[in-house]
């Protein structure tokens, strides 16, 4: 019976892990265009495996995910070719990796994203993910 109790208990946590994220890109439809629409981003990693790390880090991508949907909306609104979005955001070695893809040409966006994707990475490598 206890086996019985984990898969039920893993089950449910992948299913709330499921929900969040889905909350998640919901929250910010721009940046998460290729996990909300796969078939027009099939190219992309996080169109297919969706987010790759636990909940343990949610705090630490959704803090990103913010401040990148803003930049996003920022250069929808400008007319920018290209709009930032995520291509995969996974655990890796015990940190966090969240890759963005369609740069707009704008140097101090590329700086800033870099500098808060480092301090996301930092962050996660003493963050416990679940």
């Amino acid at each position: 019976m206890g086996q019985m109790e984990n898969i039920s208990n893993e089950a449910k946590m992948d299913k709330f892990k499921h929900q969040s994220y889905e909350r998640m890109a919901a929250t910010y439809p721009l940046i998460y265009r290729a996990y909300l629409h796969p078939d027009q981003y099939s190219a992309y990693p996080i169109a297919e495996r969706k987010f790759e790390c636990g909940l343990g880090w949610y705090d630490i991508i959704d803090e990103l995910s913010a401040w990148l949907e803003g930049q996003a909306e920022y250069f929808q609104q400008i007319g920018s070719p290209k709009i930032p979005l995520v291509a995969q955001c996974k655990g890796k070695f015990g940190s966090l990796r969240h890759y963005v893809r369609e740069f707009p040409d704008n140097q101090a966006f590329q700086d800033e994203l870099a500098i808060r994707k480092e301090a996301a990475y930092q962050r996660s490598c003493c963050t416990s993910e679940i």
